[in-house]
């Protein structure tokens, strides 16, 4: 099924997997702003990689991928998260129209941060992935590979606005044997684009691994959804100060915040503003909300 992950163990051999589906909460999350092709590419396969990683993530972490291109790269800025509901949004910003899929070429070979947020303990975990690759899956696979220990392999698909993704990877702290390791992933590189985009996952799986004992977990649902608030804005206003607020209100007569992720414009007027600077609550309405 589409806008679905679906996780799966090899109990014999100390392999865990996963397969993601995607079609309109993507088309979602692209439509926010109209992508070139390259960078739509690049950032759907970190979409694709978040969220077969998030398969393991435990209440209440969010995972982030960031990439901030070098001064002189076509890429900007990429940002792409997904909490433990498997909720995503994301992000790309370029500099110029000629653009390529090649990710060292279009970063200028930066790097990629990965953070882990726990929202309750606000504690934060990251990791930085050097781009020595051409494209993000080889980049995070050697990653696990050098810096885990944790052989990984990601199968990223996109079709127009669909994408697919196979993820597998040894269960850490448990040692997998090599021939079992390379059998298993010589099988599911045979999986074809048609396959993964018109089998459902029973089929799927039956198909690459049918000499093998495979068990299946429940399939969680996928949805594009960005957590921008009222509240979380008027965080940002306040992080403006007084004295700046009130000259922004005395040029334009309001303030106005957009959501980078979604666009969304947030307007606070002079009421709102005192109320900020009092530390008062302003709930979501339809004065705020643009």
């Amino acid at each position: 099924m589409p806008n679905q992950l679906q996780s799966f163990l090899f109990p014999n051999h100390a392999i865990r997997g996963c397969l993601v589906r995607l079609d309109t909460s993507l088309t979602e999350a692209l439509a926010i702003r109209a992508y070139p092709s390259a960078i739509e590419v690049v950032l759907t396969d970190a979409i694709l990689a978040l969220l077969l990683l998030s398969h393991t993530l435990k209440q209440p972490n969010t995972i982030s991928m960031q990439i901030n291109g070098t001064e002189n790269s076509s890429l900007k800025l990429l940002l792409a998260q997904c909490d433990y509901r498997h909720q995503f949004r994301c992000l790309a910003t370029w500099r110029s129209d000629e653009l390529t899929t090649d990710l060292q070429q279009l970063t200028g070979n930066a790097t990629i941060v990965f953070t882990t947020y726990n929202d309750i303990s606000q504690q934060m975990f990251q990791s930085v992935v050097a781009i020595t690759e051409n494209n993000l899956q080889h980049c995070l696979e050697h990653y696990f590979k050098q810096s885990e220990q944790i052989p990984t392999r990601f199968y990223l698909f996109k079709r127009g606005k669909q994408a697919a993704g196979l993820l597998l990877q040894a269960l850490p702290d448990e040692r997998e044997e090599m021939e079992d390791w390379q059998r298993i992933n010589y099988l599911a590189a045979t999986l074809t684009e048609q396959e993964i985009f018109t089998l459902d996952n029973d089929m799927i799986l039956h198909r690459l691994f049918h000499e093998e004992t495979v068990e299946m977990y429940g399939a969680k649902n996928i949805s594009y959804q960005c957590k921008c608030s009222v509240k979380k804005m008027q965080q940002a206003v306040k992080l403006l100060g007084r004295d700046d607020a009130d000259a922004l209100l005395e040029e334009q007569g309001i303030i106005e915040v957009t959501c980078d992720f979604c666009n969304q414009q947030y307007r606070f007027d002079k009421t709102d503003i005192a109320l900020i600077f009092a530390n008062s609550v302003i709930t979501d309405t339809p004065k705020n909300l643009q």
